[in-house]
């Protein structure tokens, strides 16, 4: 496996070509957003400035937004919404998953506080099994078992195609059922389109977080979610 570039974060490598050009595009045009801001003759925002910086972590403003079809954790009308951008072979997400979510999901998103979205954008180019991982956690939820499928991938080592089938029988799904699902590939359009979309709003890395409308790249610790989520509430 490419040894991944950042200490909170696994970077989108070399893509094909297609996808490069739409992340060089996509950096383009935030960093020309970026220079309109501090353009001294422009005059000062009436709204909040487009990038801040809450607990040291800069953010900047994206169009990302919830909807009906997204798997959802926690009470839809939360005043704070975290969109995760995920790949679930990414060693940072894993620990992440392991060590920050369950408290987050403890103090925040179980207590009403938060509404957690998880958005998938496997880096397929540098972990080969984060597609079919992805996919196979969405067979599971047509079971019921997105998320308890979900941790047990992230708690695994390796996410191996045989590692995904002992995972789907150790949850007690059907796994006939869940074989077919992974068999016919039908989740693979909902899958592009969010990594699509990662793309276009300027996620070069994973995992990622859309925080109330704001983008955050890297695995913020539970303090730095904690002030982000303070300030987002208000």
């Amino acid at each position: 496996m490419t040894q991944e570039s950042s200490d909170r974060s696994t970077s989108v490598p070399h893509l094909a070509t297609g996808l490069a050009v739409a992340i060089v595009l996509a950096g383009f045009v935030v960093a020309a957003t970026v220079f309109s801001v501090k353009t001294p003759d422009q005059p000062p925002a009436e709204e909040e400035t487009l990038i801040t910086a809450v607990a040291g972590i800069t953010s900047v403003v994206v169009d990302s937004h919830v909807v009906a079809s997204d798997l959802q954790l926690g009470d839809a009308g939360a005043p704070v919404t975290i969109i995760e951008y995920a790949d679930f072979e990414c060693q940072y997400c894993r620990d992440w998953h392991r060590t920050t979510f369950p408290a987050l999901r403890a103090e925040f998103i179980e207590t009403g506080v938060v509404r957690y979205v998880h958005r998938d954008f496997p880096l397929q180019q540098i972990h080969e099994n984060s597609l079919t991982a992805a996919r196979a956690a969405r067979c599971a939820g047509e079971q019921n078992a997105f998320w308890e499928y979900g941790a047990a991938l992230y708690g695994s080592d390796t996410l191996e195609t045989g590692v995904l089938a002992t995972l789907a029988s150790q949850l007690g799904l059907a796994t006939g059922t869940w074989e077919i699902c992974m068999a016919g590939r039908a989740h693979n359009a909902a899958i592009a389109r969010q990594s699509q979309e990662a793309i276009q709003i300027g996620i070069t890395a994973t995992p990622a977080f859309v925080i109330n409308g704001r983008l955050y790249e890297g695995a913020l610790s539970l303090e730095q979610l904690s002030a982000i989520i303070a300030a987002s509430g208000n």
